[in-house]
């Protein structure tokens, strides 16, 4: 018996010039998904909070809560030879329970271009990055899933943050939790390893966040000794063009 090992990749290519940017579409209205009214949410009179300095490692993130932050970006500052540029982490606790779909959004800086993630805390490494602005522009992290517990994420500068020495500035984060639908993708999916699974005839929906965004989902049909032939068909997003693979064998990560 043979079990076969099937992933889907979906990936966002954008058309054109590679250096001209388009902004991504916004999610179409059946992807939006509800906020969660917990005891963290009370409502839109909650106090913006402020990041607290020094800040620029894990173990010196700044607790927040869900709701806005502010924060600011300083021009970077030369040890010895090199330069270093700020960083400024923070740290949310959140309520453990079923899985629920954390969302960041950071605005932007003036002549900054600004990078948000997702981190580990120990490995020091990104589960997710948002880094498809521009130097002005937001970057914004829609779906990360969790079931609870500490998140931590970092907010840096981005390209060309060398050439403008003198950039600071003040940035916003909002950050929001949403209800995970049971047939919405569990971000983060890349790489294969922790691929979404899906199930025949039942759908699953997701979200492009960025020309590099690739969602995986894992499919193993059942071994009947029969042939059978299955169609993959993902719904087009307008003006976004996407690319559709069928992978049946995987290269583990080293």
């Amino acid at each position: 018996m043979r079990l076969a090992l099937i992933a889907i990749a979906v990936a966002l290519v954008l058309a054109g010039c590679p250096k001209k940017r388009k902004k991504l579409p916004l999610p179409p209205e059946d992807t939006k998904l509800t906020r969660l009214e917990t005891t963290q949410t009370p409502g839109p009179s909650r106090l913006p909070q402020d990041e607290i300095e020094p800040n620029d490692t894990a173990n010196r993130a700044t607790v927040v809560h869900l709701g806005e932050v502010r924060g600011t970006i300083a021009a970077p500052r030369r040890e010895g030879r090199r330069w270093k540029r700020d960083e400024d982490w923070f740290v949310i606790d959140v309520p453990r329970g079923k899985p629920r779909i954390l969302s960041l959004r950071v605005s932007g800086i003036p002549e900054q271009d600004l990078v948000l993630q997702i981190m580990h805390p120990e490995k020091h490494r990104p589960f997710m990055t948002a880094n498809h602005g521009r130097a002005g522009e937001e970057e914004w992290i829609p779906n990360f899933t969790t079931s609870g517990g500490k998140v931590y994420f970092r907010v840096v500068p981005g390209r060309g943050w060398r050439k403008h020495k003198k950039a600071s500035g003040r940035y916003r984060i909002t950050i929001e939790l949403l209800e995970q639908p049971a047939d919405f993708e569990i971000e983060p999916n890349e790489p294969p390893s922790v691929a979404t699974p899906i199930d025949v005839n039942k759908p699953r929906r997701g979200y492009l966040s960025d020309r590099r965004d690739k969602d995986w989902f894992l499919f193993r049909p059942a071994a009947t000794g029969k042939l059978r032939r299955f169609k993959l068909q993902v719904e087009p997003i307008p003006d976004v063009p996407m690319e559709l693979h069928l992978v049946t064998k995987v290269r583990p990560r080293k």
